[in-house]
Formats: C-alpha cells, sequence, structure tokens
C-alpha cells in the first residue's frame, strides 16, 4: 500500500477494499453523518461502492481521500487527504478539495486537524498546487476549528446540498508565510526566551537561580533582545506558523564562544551574584547549535528537522565544514534523532554536572 504522508502519530495510506469494515462502522454511524445531510448508509456494499469510486479516481487523477492510520495501534482512524473535483463551486471548477472524517471514537483528539495539515503540506509541497479548498457546515463547530487551525480561512458561504457551509481556501502562498523559517528579530525574544528555557529545562534554573522555568524567562528575554552574546537573537532561526513563533534554533562560530559567552556569565556574576565557570561547549572548527526548541503542542511536525536543516544550510553558506552539537547522554531519543540526519558521536563530554555526547555533521 502507498503512503502518501505521516506525522508523528498517523499514517495516510491508499484506501483499500480491506478498510470497508471499518469505514461502514464510521459511515453507519447516525451522529457522523449529522452535519452530512444525515444519511448513514445501510449497506457494507455502499461502502465498498465508494472505496472502488476512490480508486478509480487514484487512476483518474493521481489523488483520492487517504486512509488515516494511527500507527502506535495500526488502528483505521477515518479517511482524509485531497480530492480532485471537478463540479463548479462558487465559480472553482477543477480543483482540489481537503477533507476528512473520523469514526467517533476518535473525535477530540486533534487527528482532524494532524491529518488536514499533512494533506495540506502534500498539496503544496509534493503536488506543487497554487491552492487547496475546504466546506464545512456552518454548524459543524469541530470541522470548522479544524481548517481553521490548519490555516485556511473562510472565504464565502454557500449551500451545498441544502446545507449551509463555510467555504475555506489558503493558497500556497499563505502556507509558506504561516510555514516558514526566518531570521529573528529583537522584537521575537519574549518567544525565544520560552523555547530556550523548555530546550535548557534545569540548566536555565541554575544560570538564573530562579527556583522553577517561568523565573528564568527575564534573564533570557533580556539577552534574547540583545546583539553580542550566545543568546542573541542575531543568532536565532525561528520556525513561525499562522499563530506565531513556535520554534527557534540557535547557533554561532564555536570560536567565538568563549567572547559571546561572557556577557551573559558578567551580567549575572553582577546581578545575582551567580559565579559559573562551564566547561567549553564547543570550539574553534565547527558551528554549534547551542539549542534547539519546538512549543510542545506544534511537537510531531517535523519542525525541529527544518530548522536543523535551515541551520546547516546557514553554516555552509558561512563557509564551515562542520557542525556540532551536544545531546544529553539520558536523551536517546534526540540522540536518534541526530543519528537520522546524518550526525555521529566524536567523543563524550561533561558539561555542568552532565553527561553528553559531542556530535557533528560534516558538511
Amino acid at each position: 500500500m502507498k503512503v502518501f504522508a505521516e506525522t508523528d502519530r498517523i499514517i495516510l495510506r491508499e484506501i483499500v477494499m480491506e478498510d470497508a469494515p471499518a469505514m461502514f462502522e464510521m459511515d453507519s454511524d447516525p451522529e457522523v453523518h449529522r452535519y452530512l445531510g444525515k444519511n448513514p448508509v445501510k449497506t457494507i456494499t455502499q461502502v465498498e461502492d465508494y472505496i472502488s469510486f476512490i480508486r478509480k479516481q487514484y487512476i483518474d487523477y493521481g489523488i483520492g481521500r487517504w486512509a488515516i492510520v494511527d500507527k502506535a495501534t495500526s488502528e483505521f482512524v477515518g479517511w482524509g487527504g485531497l480530492k480532485y473535483r471537478t463540479d463548479t463551486v462558487i465559480g472553482h471548477t477543477g480543483f482540489y478539495e481537503v477533507g476528512y472524517r473520523l469514526l467517533r471514537k476518535f473525535w477530540g483528539r486533534g487527528y482532524a486537524t494532524e491529518s488536514a495539515r499533512a494533506s495540506v503540506k502534500y498539496a503544496f509541497e509534493e503536488l506543487n498546487l497554487d491552492a487547496v479548498y475546504a466546506m464545512a457546515s456552518v454548524e459543524n463547530a469541530a470541522s470548522r476549528n479544524a481548517l481553521l487551525k490548519t490555516g485556511l480561512k473562510i472565504t464565502a458561504q454557500l449551500d451545498h446540498e441544502g446545507i449551509p457551509c463555510d467555504w475555506f481556501e489558503i493558497t500556497k502562498g499563505d502556507w509558506n508565510k504561516q510555514n516558514s523559517i526566518r531570521q529573528a528579530l529583537s522584537g521575537d525574544a519574549p518567544k525565544i526566551a520560552q523555547l530556550i528555557i523548555a530546550a535548557m529545562d534545569d540548566l536555565a534554573l541554575q544560570f538564573s537561580g530562579a527556583a522553577e522555568p517561568l523565573g528564568a524567562i527575564p534573564l533570557f528575554q533580556h539577552f534574547a533582545g540583545l546583539r553580542g552574546n550566545q543568546y542573541s537573537y542575531e543568532h536565532v532561526l525561528v520556525y513561525q506558523d499562522k499563530d506565531g513563533v513556535c520554534g527557534m534554533i540557535c547557533g554561532y562560530d564555536g570560536a567565538d564562544l568563549e567572547s559571546l559567552r561572557k556577557p551573559f556569565l558578567d551580567y549575572i556574576r553582577t546581578e545575582s551574584g551567580i559565579v559559573l565557570d562551564p566547561e567549553s561547549e564547543t570550539q574553534k572548527g565547527e558551528y554549534y547549535i547551542d539549542s534547539l526548541s519546538v512549543a510542545p503542542d506544534q511537537q510531531g511536525k517535523g519542525i525541529a528537522k527544518k530548522l536543523i536543516h535551515a541551520l546547516i544550510g546557514k553554516a555552509r553558506s558561512l563557509g564551515h565544514t562542520n557542525v556540532g552539537l551536544l545531546v544529553n547522554a539520558h536523551n536517546p531519543k534526540a540522540k536518534k534523532l541526530y543519528l537520522n540526519l546524518g550526525f555521529v558521536v566524536v567523543n563524550e563530554r561533561k558539561f555542568m554536572g552532565g553527561d553528553y555526547f559531542h556530535m557533528q555533521y560534516r558538511l
């Protein structure tokens, strides 16, 4: 079976006839059809006919609805994906529509939004489409919210087969603006600080003397908004979606570590009486990834990988031959991520009382 897309939780694959029992369970449920004309299927033959229709669309148009499968359990969650429409709706003919339909037991768990985002991403990044459209009943708040969270905007209303619906659109330009990596600005300092602290965990408390993470925000926000230090916005790339900055990566020339670190260490000694002499995290000969962080509600979407690739590209453009980082020896998931991206372990290091692997990526 062909897999079209996947996220941390789901796989989007072609629908096959073996999915008929689960699809019948879904489409025979009156609640599932509450906003779809209240016409649930009566027999599994109707579902089998629909699957045949979808598979014909794969042949005719190279696209069609996909099965949403839970990666952890292999359960059929519902269908999602894209559909090529040849009819005319609000002046649009020959357009691609994103949609989803889930078994009731999977409602309220974010699968619709996750499926829709993966589908729209596929539309723009794999099919190179100019726009994607969708419809949802004006009374179906959950479906409307999933589309809005995906980044689509309501541009019109229509009557579709007797059902008042909102018409949603998103262009490739909008998608790229909503899901882009850019150089950080000084105004991003508050969000950079929150993300750095999340990445540092207990280290942030050691540097700030705070009793809990929120107490460390003012310190890191201060330095993130300034130039000439290791946490400065000038060393940061941020990932932003439609709701704002949700990921960051901070990197700089390892040869500059001491000069970039000094303003920060001097400040905490003078202002808070915290005297620290941490080991060197990096050295001349590598572009160093100081910190990488993605907001908890945005994890599992490949944002960290995109940020790493972007920083590797930046390092290459600056003439570096190695990109380095430290990964906690007790964080096998992070180590695996870097190994999969092509980093290798070059040695082990102690840093601020912890054990770390020093890893590098050769450019």
